[in-house]
């Protein structure tokens, strides 16, 4: 389940970050070619793996499922990245109005992708756990166990979808705004450990422990350690066929006991309370909410601190080299630059640091039951047993857990005086508080970053100035560096040489919707006497749109139509630049109340 997050995590990145790009690096026929061509490489691997790599024990087989899972998230991320997924999926129905489909769509996708994989390992499962199961409610199960690690942004991402359709102004406003998303996200967060834990378990197919002795017993001893779960549940993961326990939940009757049947049915009654008291280390030691920490602390440092850096990384003369380099086509590196360097933070931060605390609070856990069990004996005894059971596994490693080896032998260390139980807990904490002090650190250096970046001129500015100057004498022809010479000339203010660069780009690309825009916007906004002239701008900017409808250009032609003393057509098309707009919503709520307030003066 873990592998699971991992990838659906970086499914997500994916998804999130991908803008509806303007065209498709490809022509659609021979992006439809690639992709069943995709599509028929990635089953005939799946097959290839099957042949090669023989699945006999659960080891084998969680294996073969994590490696081809990660297979399936590369296939995905090449949808993405180099097919242009989100140009495709910007022709879906009421994409203007629930953006978010997009991404729903797009994980619905990647789902088609890992049931290929389930599918492919079906018999595989049947005979490892024993169990038969029709194809159908295989997959269920399969995306049941699956899905539920997606759930949480699933269920926020459809809240905000409906809560921006909501057709009251000042809610309006007030979403588009800078708090907004906030406050609806810590919203979310807040309510999230009353209800999720209990639907996930019911999503996972737990059902409540009968009535009994084993379950009386269970609450005994969960009554001894002064601990309280809304519910114990049966876990039906794999069939039940696993030895596993869980715990959902951070407090009192919102918080889930999970057992799986093969756990009640192998372990002894000491091997059984072993593990629970390892569950409930989890619990005492707070470690769920440690987990959401972590999590939300990566979410901070993606907001704050991952967009200076890719500043000040865009503004190095070696990242302006290789994007003018870059097949005279630098928009194709825009995906990689703002989605690439995501992903891999994002693994990086999962398998390092999140994986280290995930290992050592695991044994804190481990040293908790070793306490109230009185020595290694019990669990011990049931981590060998999961050992076995699971095809010899217990000296094989995994970045998220101890081995189980080393697990059993530090237990035994501690029984006999080798290893002292404090020093690991004095780690655990020195290591968030580390975090904690670095964390702050980076938030800090990299705010003073952004306020650099925002004071004084990007390194590099100059460089790139005179490169596209240079790529201009040297390629003369090329409307690309014609149309970046004339952004950048605008930028300075230097009107007539920038329309100069502007008329000459177009004039080798006559179609080019954001040359037409942006000349368009600096016959709209010149500063200098005698620039402006909106009846230009407004058969440039109609022109623009015809080609391509995006907001920002409909805000063009908008402004266009206001200022050539069109109020009302000027507050149509804006309104359709709001409806279609992702981001700076309240600039074009903004524009839309200039244009409503009356005519151009």
């Amino acid at each position: 389940m873990i592998n699971n997050l991992l990838y659906i995590l970086v499914v997500i990145v994916a998804l999130e970050t991908r803008e509806i790009t303007i065209a498709p690096g490809l022509p659609w026929l021979q992006a439809l070619t690639f992709f069943l061509l995709k599509g028929v490489f990635f089953w005939l691997s799946l097959r290839l793996y099957r042949v090669i790599r023989k699945i006999r024990g659960s080891a084998d087989y969680f294996r073969a499922e994590s490696t081809l899972s990660a297979l399936a998230v590369l296939v995905f991320l090449g949808d993405v990245y180099l097919l242009d997924l989100h140009y495709y999926l910007g022709f879906l129905p009421f994409i203007k109005q629930m953006p978010m489909l997009a991404s729903l769509v797009g994980l619905a996708l990647f789902y088609l992708y890992l049931s290929l994989v389930w599918l492919m390992l079906r018999k595989d499962y049947e005979n490892v756990f024993t169990v038969i199961r029709p194809p159908h409610a295989f997959l269920g199960e399969q995306f049941r166990n699956s899905a539920v690690v997606a759930m949480p942004w699933l269920m926020l991402s459809l809240l905000y979808g409906f809560l921006v359709l909501v057709p009251i102004p000042a809610w309006q406003m007030f979403l588009s705004g800078d708090w907004g998303e906030l406050v609806i996200f810590v919203g979310y967060l807040m309510t999230l450990p009353y209800w999720f834990p209990g639907f996930l378990a019911k999503m996972m197919g737990c059902q409540p422990l009968p009535p009994g002795e084993e379950r009386r017993r269970i609450e005994t001893f969960c009554l001894r350690q002064r601990i309280v779960f809304g519910e114990i549940y049966s876990w039906p993961l794999f069939g039940g066929r696993v030895l596993s326990a869980g715990v959902l939940g951070f407090a009192g009757r919102f918080r889930y006991l999970l057992l799986t049947p093969a756990l009640l049915e192998v372990a002894k009654t000491e091997e059984l309370e072993a593990v629970i008291a390892h569950e409930i280390g989890h619990v005492k030691k707070h470690h769920l909410l440690l987990y959401l920490l972590l999590f939300m602390a990566f979410g901070m440092f993606l907001q704050f601190g991952l967009e200076p850096m890719l500043q000040a990384f865009m503004g190095a003369e070696f990242f302006l080299v290789l994007l003018f380099d870059f097949e005279g086509a630098p928009a194709a590196l825009a995906p990689f630059i703002a989605g690439i360097p995501l992903l891999v933070t994002l693994l990086l931060y999962v398998r390092f640091i999140f994986g280290f605390f995930m290992r050592n609070f695991e044994r804190q856990a481990d040293l908790y039951s070793y306490r109230v069990m009185g020595g290694a004996g019990p669990l011990a005894s049931i981590l060998e047993k999961i050992a076995w059971l699971g095809g010899n596994i217990r000296e094989r490693p995994n970045w998220h857990h101890f081995g189980i080896g080393q697990r059993v032998d530090y237990l035994k260390d501690c029984e006999v005086g080798k290893r002292k139980p404090f020093w690991h807990e004095f780690k655990v904490y020195s290591a968030l508080g580390a975090f904690a002090l670095v964390f702050i650190g980076v938030l800090i250096t990299t705010w003073q970053l952004s306020n650099y970046l925002n004071l004084t001129a990007r390194p590099g500015a100059e460089f790139a100035e005179g490169f596209v100057a240079r790529k201009v004498e040297t390629e003369p022809d090329n409307p690309l560096w014609l149309h970046l010479q004339g952004d950048m000339l605008a930028g300075q203010k230097r009107y007539d040489e920038a329309v100069a660069a502007y008329e000459k780009s177009l004039s080798f690309q006559p179609n080019n919707p954001e040359a037409l825009n942006n000349l368009a916007w600096l016959y709209l906004t010149a500063e200098k006497k005698g620039w402006r002239d909106p009846v230009r701008a407004l058969e440039l900017a109609r022109k623009a749109t015809a080609i391509n409808a995006r907001s920002h250009i409909l805000d063009t032609l908008a402004e266009a139509q206001w200022q050539t003393g069109d109020s009302s057509q000027a507050v149509a098309t804006e309104r359709r630049a709001l409806d279609g707009a992702r981001e700076n919503r309240e600039y074009y709520r903004g524009q839309l109340e200039k244009f409503q307030a009356g005519p151009f003066s």
